[in-house]
């Protein structure tokens, strides 16, 4: 039982290891293409909140691609108009990628090999 507890929780930790890398590196991908890609194309890939259209109320996240666009091009009064929360959930995924570059290059962990998988 004790192996079995054991081995649990280090599969545990693997999995919640890559899965974080996995999230980070697609935040960072998508902050990366608030910076290059023009406004235009989020329209046509970012969906219409459901919520809004449902409700007709504005949701917590109503604002918050634009708010991202507008402090890509340092519009930062604008973004706090999109949405209040824009700047500090942007400030957390620039931390979260962060965080992420400092233990894979500075910290040199290994990942390692998932079980069964070549």
């Amino acid at each position: 039982m004790k192996n079995f507890l054991k081995s649990f929780i280090g599969d545990s930790k693997n999995a919640f290891f890559m899965s974080w890398i996995i999230l980070s590196g697609i935040i960072f991908l998508i902050i990366l293409s608030s910076f290059f890609a023009p406004p235009k194309v989020f329209d046509c890939v970012v969906p219409k909140c459901e919520w809004q259209l449902k409700y007709n109320k504005k949701c917590v996240f109503c604002g918050m691609t634009r708010g991202f666009l507008a402090i890509s091009k340092g519009q930062l009064l604008k973004a706090v108009e999109f949405n209040k929360l824009s700047i500090p959930l942007y400030l957390g995924f620039i931390a979260n990628d962060a965080v992420l570059i400092f233990y894979l290059f500075f910290k040199k962990i290994k990942i390692t090999k998932i079980k069964g998988v070549k």
